[in-house]
């Protein structure tokens, strides 16, 4: 773990670089930002990450670099402004990014190099700007149909591909601190200030949107949310309140049920200066919560804490970014990406495993293939933690 540095102290965080920073889940560390990263956002197909600074450049890296020791990335300035969010196309093609200082959005473009590598990046579209407070929430909707932009006076907009408003509504929430599309592209959920975190639906006929409509909001919470999350089939909703509480909604059914819930130390969320924020695994298996200097690792099945980094970053943890494999997490709170061996998530994955072989109602066949499942998960678990 992170020696302590003796340096001195700035509201509450070491002004070391954590150059030394060790860890036996850490694979690399992801180098090439000149100030704190904000946001980071893997693309659908697993290949490509995307991450953003108020060094006004996007950096495109490779992940299959991760494991190597050069860690190569494509550089793309953001003229006159910086971005403090980024999301990929559903084909990978292209990313949009909401801009800090003039709330607008803007749409690049990836080209190819001779080699057929990615490269000649260029700028494609602007969207005429809406938004006149911070924008803290972006997506795309997997199926292409629209973009969610929303920003922090509850301004939510959803757009065409092109830039046209499809719809303009504001959330209510008094102030909002996050906005997530789901990824099948059909919800919205917003939180903010009040107890609750709003739901909407996005009813289209072909590529013509109908109507957004709202669901049951996600109650339960003492105080506002600070963050949510879906699960990837957008089953589940993930919320984050200033108490420290995080509930797991199961929304599939007629009524919203809370199956898990879980609480931090009370402590971490004292004298705050960035929103904490909140990640669901690709299974669901894992609550991951990105606290001050901390990330901590919940089971979303008991609710119990079984992971914990401490003083992960020089600042507060800004975002966690979870490739679809399961395999890492990856963490942002300085000018250095850190990426992870996703430990915890393959134990709980294999106690999933061996607590479903227990239905009675399993046919052989199911049996026999959950059980070489289990033997394939505990043989690449054995071989990250040698390496560890």
């Amino acid at each position: 773990m992170k020696k302590k540095s003796g340096k001195a102290k700035k509201n509450g965080i070491e002004e070391s670089t954590l150059a030394k920073y060790t860890h036996p889940w850490l694979v690399t560390n992801l180098k090439g930002h000149s100030s704190p990263v904000e946001n980071i956002e893997i693309s659908l197909s697993g290949k490509l990450m995307a991450s953003c600074a108020p060094d006004r450049t996007v950096l495109i890296w490779m992940a299959k670099d991760f494991s190597a020791k050069e860690h190569k990335q494509i550089r793309v300035n953001i003229e006159f402004d910086y971005a403090n969010r980024v999301f990929w196309s559903p084909d990978n093609k292209a990313f949009i990014v909401s801009k800090a200082e003039g709330k607008e959005i803007e749409v690049f473009k990836l080209g190819k190099k001779p080699d057929g590598s990615v490269g000649n990046i260029q700028s494609a579209i602007k969207y005429n700007k809406i938004h006149s407070q911070k924008i803290i929430g972006l997506g795309i909707a997997c199926n292409g149909k629209c973009v969610m932009s929303c920003s922090t006076d509850g301004a939510m907009v959803i757009w065409d591909l092109k830039g046209t408003v499809l719809k303009q509504f504001n959330v209510m929430l008094d102030q909002t601190y996050c906005a997530k599309i789901s990824p099948c592209g059909r919800y919205i959920a917003a939180g903010g200030e009040k107890l609750h975190a709003n739901r909407y639906s996005l009813k289209w006929d072909d590529k013509i949107l109908q109507e957004v409509s709202s669901l049951d909001a996600l109650k339960g919470h003492e105080k506002g949310i600070f963050s949510l999350d879906f699960k990837f089939d957008s089953s589940m909703i993930v919320t984050l309140s200033k108490t420290g509480t995080w509930r797991l909604f199961d929304t599939t059914g007629s009524r919203v049920t809370v199956p898990t819930t879980g609480t931090l130390d009370k402590d971490l969320f004292v004298d705050l200066e960035a929103a904490p924020i909140v990640k669901l695994s690709v299974d669901a298996l894992l609550v991951f919560v990105g606290v001050k200097q901390d990330v901590k690792i919940f089971s979303s099945f008991s609710g119990d804490l079984i992971g914990s980094l401490e003083n992960v970053h020089d600042g507060y943890i800004q975002d966690i970014a979870l490739p679809i494999d399961s395999m890492h997490f990856i963490t942002c709170g300085d000018k250095t990406i850190r990426v992870f061996n996703n430990i915890v998530g393959l134990q709980e994955k294999i106690r999933s495993t061996r607590a479903s072989l227990l239905d009675k109602n399993l046919t052989e066949a199911l049996k026999v293939r959950l059980e070489e499942d289990v033997t394939r998960l505990k043989k690449t678990l054995l071989a990250l933690e040698a390496k560890s």
